[in-house]
C-alpha cells in the first residue's frame, strides 16, 4: 500500500525498523503507480543485497509510457551491473503499446525489425509512420510481415499506408486470417490494388465465424480460396443455418452426411430438420451416437422417427459412458452389457444403478 501510494515516508519507517524491503514486484508497482520517488527509494535502500529483475520495472515503464522513469534507470546501477541490460527487446513492447515518445526515446538505443510489425499488428499508425521515417537501415521494416500483421488484424488505414510505401506485399495466411476474421473490407482494397494469394483455409476460416459476406465475395472473386469439400460441415458444427443455405444454392456437391452428425452432436436441430428436407445424404451411425454423447434427447427422438436404421448398441453406450442419465433411460430399449460397464467405469452412479435394476438378467 506504500509503495502504491507513493509513501516514501512510511517505507523509511519500515525499513529503519528493521523490515526488509526486497520483493521485486513492489518496483514494479512503483513503476506502474509512476511514483519516481519510490522507484529510486528502493534501488538505493530495498535492493542493497540482492537484485531484482529490473526488466519486469522496465516493461512496466514501459507499457505506461513513463519516459522520465525510462530514462532515469538507464542512469543507475545495481549489484549485478548496469540496467540497460534489461532493455532488450523493449522497443517492440513500446510500439505494441503506442507509446510513440517512449519509441523515439529507444530508438537511440537500438531496434530490430518488430518493432514496426508490432505497430502495424496493433494498428499504431503513427507510431508505424515514425519508425519506419526513422530508419535508415530498413532491416526494421521488411516488406510482407508489417503488411500481413495489418491485414490479418484488419487495420485499414495501416494497410493503405504500408501499400503505398512498402508495394503491399503480404502472406497468403494473412489473408487466410482476414477472412476468417471477417474483414472484408481489407480483402476489397487488397484486391483492388494488387495481386494477392490465399487458401481454402481462407473460405473454411470465413465459414465457421459466420462471415457470410466474406463467404460471398470469395466465392465471387477468389475461387482459388473456395474447398467445398467440409464446408457444410463446418458450418453444422457452429449452426450457420444462413451459410449452409447458401451453399446449398451454390455448392450442393459440398455435402456428406458428416454434416447431420456435426448438427446432432451439437444440438443444432432446427439444422437438422433443414437438412433432411433439402438435403439427401441423411447420416449414419455416427449422429445418434453422438447426440446420446451430448445428452441431446429431443434430437435422439428426432433421429430415432426418421433415422432409426442408425441406431445401434453403442448409442446407449455412448450415452451411458458420458452420464446422460435421460437419454440412457429413453434410449434403455437399445441398452447392451458395455453400457453397464461404461457407466461404472467413468463413476456415473445414478445410470449404473438405473442400468443394473433394469437389466434383463433381473
Amino acid at each position: 500500500a506504500a509503495v502504491s501510494r507513493g509513501d516514501v515516508k512510511l517505507l523509511q519507517w519500515f525499513w529503519e525498523n528493521g523490515f526488509e524491503i526486497t520483493n521485486p514486484k513492489l518496483l514494479e508497482v512503483a513503476v506502474r503507480s509512476r511514483h519516481l520517488e519510490v522507484v529510486r527509494w528502493l534501488s538505493e535502500h530495498g535492493y542493497k543485497k540482492t537484485a531484482p529483475v529490473w526488466s519486469e520495472a522496465v516493461k512496466a515503464a514501459i507499457r505506461g509510457g513513463h519516459v522520465h522513469a525510462l530514462r532515469w534507470m538507464t542512469e543507475c546501477e545495481d549489484c549485478r551491473g548496469s540496467w540497460k541490460r534489461d532493455f532488450f527487446k523493449t522497443l517492440e513492447l513500446a510500439a505494441r503499446h503506442a507509446h510513440l515518445d517512449v519509441v523515439k526515446w529507444l530508438l537511440e538505443r537500438g531496434i530490430d525489425r518488430h518493432a514496426l510489425s508490432l505497430a502495424a499488428e496493433h494498428g499504431h499508425l503513427e507510431v508505424a509512420q515514425w519508425i519506419y521515417g526513422a530508419r535508415a537501415d530498413t532491416s526494421c521494416c521488411w516488406v510482407c510481415i508489417p503488411m500481413s500483421k495489418a491485414v490479418a488484424n484488419g487495420h485499414l488505414d495501416s494497410v493503405q499506408w504500408l501499400h503505398t510505401v512498402k508495394g503491399g506485399q503480404c502472406f497468403a495466411r494473412a489473408v487466410d486470417k482476414a477472412a476468417e476474421n471477417g474483414h472484408l473490407e481489407v480483402m476489397e482494397r487488397l484486391h483492388l490494388n494488387h495481386p494477392f494469394c490465399c487458401t481454402t483455409a481462407a473460405m473454411n476460416g470465413a465459414v465457421e465465424n459466420g462471415h457470410l459476406e466474406v463467404v460471398k465475395w470469395l466465392h465471387r472473386v477468389r475461387h482459388e480460396c473456395c474447398s467445398s469439400q467440409t464446408l457444410a460441415t463446418t458450418a453444422a458444427e457452429q449452426g450457420r443455418l444462413n451459410l449452409v443455405k447458401w451453399l446449398h444454392t451454390h455448392f450442393r456437391e459440398g455435402f456428406s452426411a458428416s454434416a447431420m452428425e456435426a448438427a446432432a452432436g451439437n444440438g443444432h436441430m432446427g439444422f437438422i430438420k433443414w437438412l433432411h428436407e433439402h438435403r439427401s445424404e441423411g447420416c449414419t451411425d455416427a449422429a445418434p451416437f453422438r447426440a446420446a454423447q451430448g445428452g441431446h434427447l429431443e434430437i435422439l427422438k428426432w433421429l430415432h422417427m426418421h433415422y432409426s436404421n442408425t441406431f445401434l448398441p453403442t448409442t446407449m453406450d455412448a450415452a451411458a459412458e458420458n452420464g446422460q442419465f435421460k437419454a440412457v433411460q429413453w434410449l434403455h430399449g437399445n441398452r447392451s452389457t458395455e453400457a453397464l460397464f461404461a457407466a461404472a467405469i467413468n463413476g456415473h452412479l445414478d445410470t449404473f444403478l438405473y442400468l443394473l435394476e433394469h437389466r434383463p438378467e433381473g
